[in-house]
């Protein structure tokens, strides 16, 4: 009996994850947060190192080529962010979204960061295109949006790098 109430259990725990995945949510099976987690450490190092050139590595092609004033813009982040990062903690998403249609795949993923360095606290928004198989150009982040945590009710008025980007 118990071993049939074990498989049982299972394959409710498998069915309901599978589900979130199936809405583009994140699943257990699904590696989101992981990638996108590995991806502001990836900014905040570049932040850390000064390295605008890493920075803007990280946007996609199709950002590059449509945000005026790309450089001065980064130049204004690297200036915004004052001290040492000294942590960071995801304090939202990711959320994300997955459209297969006619076998094109498109897959986006957001997320939401309290970051702290020894003289300020801020907030980063983040969205990046991490698949598209019929443009590979939007690959890559198109938003990053940073603000002082104590202006947390702004944080969707505009984004300082990329754009807002429907989905």
């Amino acid at each position: 009996m118990n071993k049939y109430f074990l498989c049982f259990l299972l394959v409710g725990i498998l069915f309901l994850s599978s589900c979130s995945l199936v809405r583009g949510r994140t699943g257990i099976f699904d590696d989101s947060a992981t990638k996108i987690d590995a991806k502001i450490e990836q900014i905040l190092e570049t932040i850390k190192n000064n390295d605008k050139k890493a920075l803007k590595s990280l946007f996609s092609k199709q950002v590059l080529d449509e945000t005026e004033d790309f450089d001065e813009r980064l130049d204004y982040l690297f200036e915004f962010i004052q001290g040492e990062i000294e942590s960071w903690k995801r304090t939202g998403g990711p959320v994300g979204n997955e459209i297969i249609n006619d076998g094109h795949k498109t897959k986006n993923v957001c997320a939401w960061y309290n970051v702290n360095t020894d003289v300020e606290k801020y907030i980063f928004l983040i969205r990046e295109c991490t698949t598209d198989t019929d443009n590979p150009d939007n690959v890559g982040l198109y938003m990053l949006n940073t603000i002082k945590a104590e202006n947390k009710d702004i944080l969707f008025d505009s984004p300082i790098i990329g754009s807002y980007k429907s989905d």
